[in-house]
């Protein structure tokens, strides 16, 4: 089963030919509601909180999200106690990645509780480390794909000591991820 962490790498796992580019974002929001589970879709069977971060008007959760029909996806939701909640990253859009909505320094925060839960599930570094060297030589092996990761998500993951594999690219955040 996929965590978060390995859904927005696999979110942003392209190949040439599958680039899509969207300038609209499904975003679902709820007037009036302090709760993040007040944001979430219908026909949920499971919900696990994987991070959280704060600033001074918002709370930002990431939770991991497992549908009835056995898919999974992470998302990003943003709850302001005047305003509601608002999912910000959901199924709809799993190619955007926390910095293009927090500041980085929530984005790393959020990353590295991801990371801590990822690795720890993963049972270690020494595990977590081999099952990414193995997914990059997975893609590796598939001409034309990339593994693209968020600044914040290459910052988490050298402040925990995993060495990313070369064939992982790091997203620009003026960039984006490159058409190609």
């Amino acid at each position: 089963m996929l965590t978060s962490a390995e859904a927005f790498v696999y979110g942003a796992r392209w190949s040439r030919a599958q680039i899509i580019q969207s300038n609209t974002v499904e975003i679902s929001q709820k007037r009036n509601s302090q709760d993040y589970k007040d944001c979430l879709p219908d026909q949920v069977k499971k919900v696990e909180l994987t991070a959280s971060v704060a600033d001074n008007q918002n709370v930002y959760y990431l939770v991991d999200i497992y549908g009835v029909s056995n898919e999974f996806w992470p998302e990003l939701i943003q709850v302001n106690p005047r305003k509601g909640c608002t999912s910000l990253i959901s199924k709809n859009n799993l190619e955007d990645w926390p910095s293009q909505y927090l500041p980085m320094k929530l984005a790393r925060e959020l990353a590295l509780q991801m990371y801590t839960k990822t690795i720890q599930k993963a049972g270690g570094k020494k595990a977590f480390q081999q099952s990414m060297l193995e997914d990059a030589t997975e893609a590796e092996s598939h001409s034309g794909v990339v593994d693209y990761l968020p600044p914040e998500y290459a910052w988490a993951l050298q402040q925990l000591g995993i060495r990313i594999p070369s064939s992982y690219k790091i997203i620009d955040p003026k960039e984006g991820v490159p058409q190609l």
